[in-house]
C-alpha cells in the first residue's frame, strides 16, 4: 500500500469519506499507515446523534490534530427516541455545553451543517443550542429544523449561501436580520409554514424583498432597480399540513382552527413572481422521518446533488 503515491492515497481517501462518517472510522481500522494517511479526511463530513456520539467526537478530534471537519449533521433523538416531548425530557447542562464545544471546535472549518432538534418555544431559552455566539466563516449553506435562526450578527456566518429553516423559526425580524447580515444569501427554504404566524403575509413580503424579489414599499422604482442583486436569488415556501402522524403511524389532526390557518394566503400563489415558488405541502410525516429526511438531504447535497432545492433543477455544488 505505501508504493501508491501519497497525493494519490489522499485523494482516494477525500472522494471516499463523503458520508456519514462510516467510511471514515472503517479507514481508521484498516492499519496504522491508512489511518495517518486518511487522518485529514476522515471526518471530511460525519453525522452525530445525541450528546453521547458529540462527546466521543470531539475527543476524537482533540487527538486528531490534521482533522478537518466540513459537513456536520446533528440530530437530537430525544423526543421521539424516549417517546417524550421535549417539556418532559429537558436537555441537560452539560448536554449543552458538549453540543456548543463541538460546533465552536469545528466551526473555522464547517461548510455545510445540519441541525435537527426540536426544542419548543416553551423551552428554548433554558434549553437549546447556543448559536449566536459561534462564528462559521466558510459555512456557506445551513439547515436548522426547530425554533433555531439565523443570529442577527454578519460574524456568524459571512459567506452563507443557503438556509432552511422550520416555520417555528419564522418571525417579522427575519427579512430585515437576512437584508443586513447575510448579503451572500441566494437560496432560502422555509418548510412547515403556518399561516397562524402573526402576519405571514408581512413577513413574506419582507423576505422577498430582503431577497430582491420585491420593491421595498421605501424606495422607488428607480432606486429599487439600481440595488437589485446581480445573481438570481430564489425563496421556496413549504405549507404546513392539515394533519401529523403520529406513533404508530396514527393520524394526529390539529384543531380546526389551527388547520384552517395552515393554508397559506391567497395572495402568495397569485404573486407569481420568476424566483418564489410555493411547494407542494408537507405530508405530515413525523418527527424522525423529518430527521431521516433532512439526513438523506445532506448527503445529497455533500455528493454535488440538489438536496432540499430539487425543485429548483440545481447544479451548482457547495463549495467543497
Amino acid at each position: 500500500m505505501s508504493k501508491l503515491p501519497l497525493e494519490i492515497w489522499r485523494e482516494i481517501c477525500c472522494l471516499a469519506c463523503k458520508d456519514d462518517g462510516t467510511t471514515g472510522r472503517s479507514l481508521g481500522l484498516v492499519s496504522q499507515y491508512v489511518r495517518s494517511v486518511s487522518e485529514e479526511y476522515r471526518y471530511y463530513s460525519i453525522a452525530v446523534a445525541g450528546p453521547r456520539q458529540v462527546r466521543g467526537l470531539h475527543e476524537v478530534l482533540k487527538s486528531a490534530p490534521l482533522a478537518r471537519v466540513r459537513h456536520l449533521y446533528f440530530v437530537d433523538p430525544r423526543d421521539y427516541v424516549s417517546g417524550l416531548s421535549v417539556v418532559v425530557l429537558p436537555r441537560r447542562t452539560e448536554d449543552i455545553a458538549a453540543i456548543n464545544n463541538l460546533l465552536e471546535a469545528v466551526s473555522p472549518t464547517l461548510f455545510s451543517l445540519t441541525i435537527v432538534s426540536h426544542t419548543t418555544r416553551q423551552t428554548f431559552n433554558g434549553d437549546h443550542i447556543a448559536l449566536h455566539p459561534l462564528q462559521f466563516p466558510l459555512l456557506t449553506e445551513l439547515t436548522l429544523r426547530g425554533c433555531y435562526t439565523v443570529p442577527p450578527t454578519e460574524l456568524f456566518a459571512p459567506r452563507l449561501a443557503r438556509l432552511h429553516i422550520s416555520s417555528e423559526a419564522v418571525n417579522r425580524s427575519l427579512g430585515q436580520s437576512l437584508s443586513k447580515y447575510y448579503s451572500e444569501l441566494t437560496h432560502l427554504r422555509i418548510s412547515r409554514l403556518m399561516e397562524f404566524i402573526s402576519d405571514i403575509l408581512g413577513i413574506m413580503e419582507d423576505l422577498t424583498s430582503a431577497m430582491g424579489l420585491r420593491r421595498p414599499p421605501t424606495e422607488s422604482q428607480d432606486e429599487w432597480v439600481s440595488t437589485m442583486p446581480t445573481i438570481p436569488r430564489y425563496i421556496l415556501i413549504q405549507p404546513g399540513p392539515e394533519s401529523w402522524q403520529g406513533s404508530e403511524g396514527r393520524v394526529v389532526l390539529s384543531d380546526p382552527r389551527r388547520r384552517r390557518g395552515m393554508l397559506l394566503p391567497l395572495q402568495l400563489y397569485e404573486w407569481r413572481l420568476k424566483y418564489f415558488t410555493v411547494l407542494p405541502p408537507h405530508v405530515g410525516y413525523g418527527r424522525e422521518r423529518e430527521a431521516e429526511l433532512a439526513k438523506a438531504e445532506w448527503l445529497d447535497r455533500i455528493n454535488w446533488g440538489p438536496g432540499c432545492w430539487d425543485i429548483l433543477n440545481a447544479n451548482k455544488p457547495l463549495s467543497l
